[in-house]
């Protein structure tokens, strides 16, 4: 098989296909055997790249006994060599000088004059393999695969001057959605901290948060509140309704006449709704939303808040319906995200297999009510903060796609980078 993967097909000029294990050696070196014990760090491989792994999980899971933990260095590759889903993502350790890392992971590194190690690091992860990797990995529910397994693929590989070239532009894209990354998280603290200080001590006319200084505040279940504010229960402000479930072989995969879009959580991790929604034909009225209202999950991942979509929404929803002339739909959807909002609804929810929060529980949840010009300043600026994190996101996707294209173009040789190297006249 691997011969045949070698043999199919033409490389671009210059460029050459080896085993990986030509170019690579796996790190077999274990935690007994170095002498820096209460130094070394212990490390988490994510898909999301390498944490330490206290700051990862929020505290230790690794075991007391390290001993057979392998050492991973700076510019090594490390990969978790089990996968619930077939997915294997490849990390570089760019971000520390040494660590330690679970039996669970395969650690190898480039020889030196036979690879540029971040080139190899974007190859790894843009696809290219995942024919060699399919045909390799073991298991059913859960699949293997370890570096004894990826050192017989073979990968493609232009002169070493490209392949830094290479690395180099892929780089400078990934320091750019990093940087965006920081931007997005900035404003989400920014967010939060004013979401604190916007719904509990409100906003005056002037657009200046109210002040015990200048203002008369009043003790609440809550804490200290403006003292024209209502304390209420959501019971007083709302009703709550739940959808329908309704089953698949009831389900249209394409619109059509009195069709509605089936609103799940599925639905919302969808990358491409248009075309793969599924839709309800001729529903009860009472399951219908439309773009005004507001939906939030009652079930498993209790608490997400939603608005501004339209259709049939599932029976792990509550539908609220509320006063618009007393009650502000973003005021109301930002205080549904408070952070102690959340853990209350998480916490009544209960921790079951399935959380699930029932109507009496809901309407128990104490409502902090300005009235609706305050509600209304108070959700214009967050709304303000979103439109500002929700530009970053944009940008941040149009990089990963810009990324995406030149892996695709760079990692294949369909487009050359001879000319921007140092010394090199041809053309691209």
């Amino acid at each position: 098989m691997m011969e045949e993967v070698k043999e199919k097909e033409k490389l671009p000029e210059g460029w050459r296909r080896v085993r990986l294990g030509e170019v690579t050696c796996e790190r077999v070196c274990r935690y007994y055997q170095i002498k820096q014990i209460n130094e070394t760090p212990v490390l988490t491989s994510s898909r999301k790249g390498i944490f330490r792994q206290e700051e990862y999980f929020n505290r230790i899971v690794a075991s007391q006994e390290l001993s057979k933990y392998k050492i991973a260095k700076h510019g090594d590759i490390v990969f978790r060599t089990m996968s619930d889903d077939g997915i294997f993502v490849f990390n570089l350790l760019d971000k520390f000088e040494f660590g330690i890392v679970s039996p669970a992971y395969s650690v190898f590194y480039g020889k030196e004059g036979k690879i540029e190690i971040k080139f190899l690091f974007y190859y790894l992860n843009s696809g290219s393999l995942n024919l060699q990797i399919y045909k390799s990995i073991q298991g059913t529910t859960r699949t293997s695969l370890k570096y004894s397994n990826i050192s017989n693929f073979f990968i493609s590989l232009p002169p070493l001057p490209e392949q830094r070239k290479i690395a180099e532009i892929l780089e400078t894209i990934d320091n750019a959605i990093e940087k965006t990354d920081q931007i997005i998280e900035k404003y989400k603290r920014i967010k939060q901290g004013l979401m604190q200080e916007l719904l509990t001590k409100g906003i005056n006319e002037n657009g200046q948060i109210r002040s015990e200084k200048t203002h008369k505040f009043k003790d609440s279940p809550l804490g200290r509140i403006p003292e024209e504010w209502e304390v209420v229960r959501f019971r007083d402000i709302c009703k709550v309704r739940q959808g329908l479930q309704i089953a698949i072989v009831k389900r249209f995969k394409e619109p059509g006449p009195k069709r509605y879009v089936y609103i799940t959580i599925q639905y919302l991790n969808l990358k491409n709704k248009e075309k793969d929604a599924e839709y309800i034909q001729n529903p009860p009225k009472s399951v219908i939303c439309e773009k005004d209202d507001l939906l939030m999950t009652r079930t498993g991942n209790t608490g997400i808040v939603i608005t501004d979509v339209e259709g049939v929404f599932h029976n792990n929803f509550f539908l609220v319906n509320y006063d618009k002339r007393e009650i502000d739909k973003m005021y109301l959807f930002y205080y549904l995200n408070l952070c102690w909002i959340q853990e209350k609804i998480k916490a009544l929810a209960g921790t079951t297999t399935i959380p699930d929060l029932n109507h009496d529980d809901f309407y128990s949840l104490i409502f902090l009510k300005p009235l609706i010009p305050e509600q209304q300043r108070i959700a214009s600026i967050l709304s303000q903060i979103d439109e500002v994190i929700e530009k970053e996101q944009n940008y941040k996707q149009k990089l990963e796609r810009i990324k995406q294209g030149l892996m695709e173009d760079l990692l294949t040789g369909n487009v050359r980078v001879n000319c921007l190297i140092e010394g090199k006249g041809s053309e691209c």
